[in-house]
């Protein structure tokens, strides 16, 4: 069983890596207004299926493991096809209120409408294969799916000048792709479930556990997807693409390193919660909280320090994201410090807390996109939504979001929070003032190559933030132990060796 979910793992990582490879390549090789037409055309989609993932699926991995699993299936499989077609008839009602149905684009949308309901079919079983422990059968199909359209991409992207229409041969191929993915899934699933009839009972039953999840799920596609469908409208498919880079491609990618921390201490909190040792969860959300902020502070000194030469290098096509990117990086930090809080309202079985908390912010996200709007109209006369205004919606909901998060933890769990983060971010403002100080007085006038101006002022700025830290008694021998511990590759491979050695 083990060699399974070490299969996912790898194969998930996989899949990621590259994916994140080719949305660099395709951000470095596609001209602005070519990303925003891309990302424009996938929020359309996107928030049309605003009802794709509306907690069926949780709901239906908890009942898959009752003994008469099998009689679930028909009733799961009855409710996500009905969401299916009521997706799809969101999606072309949004067409008809955009006025796209003679838009140039229109095509292309059509086409990654059907490429997204035959990839979120399929999902239907690729999930039954998970509540059914068929790791492989889930994994594969998906893992071809993932890398086909990743290596699509990266493949267009390097061969730009040689194809004419870039986004109609990714939404073609997209098709393509769903096809082969559904055929692979349907020669996967023979022999592995009976399709019964849908259940009344258990269709009421699936509505009542999910009801909080269903409101959830709408609100976050629409906070997701709806800014961007309003900025492409105001300012432009090239200004879309400057926001996107940041809050398509980079936060989201920053959000799953805090997942990489946390879910190595989640498994423990429901054996903590099991035995009520409050004491051993406290210490494991306090660590999980201090080795959070001080790597995303490290992070984000890391921007404001050497961000300009990084887009320079890395991104010259895209510098104007810089600005959205100081604000938005914090969004990393925030989420990263009060996961451990987060995850004790679900282990600690207050999920319906913990729903609400998240439809407070999502609706908060939602209606701050309006407000930015109402407030141009009334300082400019312009009903649009502009990028400062919009990283601004997405970014402050989140101080709420952690206060709440920290408020419902201490009441029901006595998990209070300490002063850790203002500590940490008291000492990253001095790094910051101290190295821009030195920089400008002194740096500036004796090194003139940029590189080398870059690379000092960097390992200064850490310098500076983890003395400060070792100064203050915020880390300690044992801390600095760990982080070098985890650039040890040795250290993975002894672990990897020892765990399969025990079987």
């Amino acid at each position: 069983m083990r060699e399974k979910y070490v299969f996912s793992f790898v194969s998930n990582t996989t899949a990621y890596l590259i994916f994140i490879l080719a949305n660099y390549v395709m951000a470095l090789k596609f001209a602005p207004s070519l990303l925003g037409t891309w990302v424009f055309l996938n929020s359309v989609n996107n928030l049309g299926f605003m009802f794709v993932s509306v907690g069926f699926d949780k709901i239906h991995y908890q009942y898959s493991s009752k003994n008469d699993n099998q009689n679930y299936f028909g009733t799961y499989f009855f409710i996500k096809s009905i969401l299916l077609l009521f997706n799809i008839a969101i999606t072309l009602s949004i067409i008809s209120m955009l006025g796209l149905w003679f838009d140039e684009f229109l095509f292309l949308i059509v086409l990654l409408l059907f490429s997204k309901t035959l990839f979120q079919f399929g999902n239907i079983f690729i999930l039954n294969f998970k509540s059914n422990a068929k790791i492989f059968k889930a994994e594969v199909p998906f893992f071809f799916s993932y890398v086909s359209k990743s290596v699509l991409k990266l493949y267009i992207a390097l061969n730009l000048v040689n194809i004419n229409e870039p986004l109609l041969c990714i939404c073609l191929f997209y098709l393509i792709f769903d096809g082969v993915y559904l055929f692979i899934i349907f020669m996967f699933s023979k022999n592995e479930f009976t399709l019964q009839k849908p259940n009344k009972n258990l269709i009421i039953s699936y509505l009542k556990d999910a009801k909080l999840l269903i409101i959830l799920s709408i609100f976050t596609v629409i906070a997701a997807n709806i800014g961007n469908v309003l900025l492409d409208y105001s300012l432009g498919h090239e200004t879309l693409s400057y926001f996107s880079l940041v809050h398509v491609y980079l936060i989201p990618s920053l959000i799953m390193i805090t997942g990489s921390l946390f879910n190595v201490y989640l498994a423990h909190f429901s054996q903590f919660f099991e035995k009520n040792d409050i004491s051993s969860i406290r210490y494991n959300v306090y660590i999980i909280e201090r080795y959070s902020s001080i790597m995303f502070l490290s992070l984000i000194l890391i921007i404001f320090v050497n961000g300009d030469f990084i887009f320079n290098l890395l991104l010259p096509e895209y510098t104007q994201s810089l600005p959205i990117l100081y604000i938005m990086i914090f969004i990393p930090f925030i989420y990263g410090t009060s996961r451990p809080y987060v995850g004790q309202l679900i282990s600690g079985k207050k999920q319906d807390t913990y729903a609400k908390i998240e439809i407070l912010t999502q609706s908060l996200i939602i209606t701050s996109i309006f407000l930015t709007i109402f407030v141009n109209y009334i300082v400019i006369q312009s009903a649009i939504l502009d990028i400062y205004g919009y990283a601004l919606s997405q970014t402050i909901p989140y101080l709420l979001w952690a206060f709440l998060n920290r408020y419902y933890c201490k009441k029901y769990f006595e998990i209070r929070s300490k002063n850790t983060i203002l500590v940490h971010l008291l000492l990253a403002i001095s790094s910051l003032a101290i190295v821009l100080f030195i920089r400008e007085l002194l740096l500036l006038s004796l090194i003139q190559n940029v590189l080398f101006l870059n690379i000092i002022s960097f390992l200064i700025v850490i310098s500076i933030f983890f003395g400060l830290l070792w100064l203050t008694n915020q880390i300690n021998k044992n801390d600095l132990t760990f982080f070098l511990n985890l650039l040890n590759i040795k250290n993975y491979v002894k672990s990897i060796r020892d765990e399969f050695s025990k079987n």
